[in-house]
């Protein structure tokens, strides 16, 4: 068994942005071998239920959420508990009405998990050029989720597979 979990999928529940349908990405899982497995949608939870389906089926520890921007950051949101899910219902409804703020989010961000991406264009340019900004960015994800915040790594080959598990 392969001990990579791909945390950040994303699948044709979230129109336009992936063609993988739940049958498909039980193939890459089985054909993988991978230990478990996420789905974090862009914006939206409807893949949720055939995605909890597909892991159980397949016997394998699972974790859901959504993927957001905010403040051009791009946060993958994940559920804990049942208070989080609930919670990131709440959040999924504000962020398709218009109405998502960081006080929104301070508000129902317990139960949760979020992850921040490293590899978008913003992140990158604060990195390099404003260390100072980014620490203080990323110290209020840390206090707003309550230590629940991580930074996210993207591998996207077989080598770089290889280099997480050796990691």
């Amino acid at each position: 068994m392969n001990n990579f979990v791909p945390l950040r999928i994303v699948s044709d529940y979230s129109f336009l942005q992936s063609g993988l349908t739940m049958e498909r990405i039980k193939m890459g899982v089985m054909k993988n071998k991978y230990y478990g497995l996420g789905l974090a949608d862009v914006g939206v939870m409807y893949g949720v239920p055939a995605f909890v389906k597909l892991a159980e089926d397949l016997k394998l520890p699972y974790i859901c959420g959504m993927e957001i921007t905010f403040n051009d950051d791009v946060l993958c949101l994940y559920v804990k508990n049942e208070s989080g899910y609930r919670h990131l219902m709440k959040i999924t409804t504000a962020y398709h009405n218009d109405t998502f703020d960081e006080k929104l989010l301070k508000r129902y961000s317990d139960g949760l998990i979020c992850v921040i991406e490293t590899t978008n264009a913003h992140f990158k340019q604060l990195f390099t050029k404003d260390q100072q900004k980014l620490n203080k960015r990323l110290f209020k994800y840390d206090v707003l989720f309550k230590n629940n915040f991580y930074l996210g790594i993207s591998v996207t080959s077989k080598e770089g597979i290889q280099y997480a598990n050796e990691l």
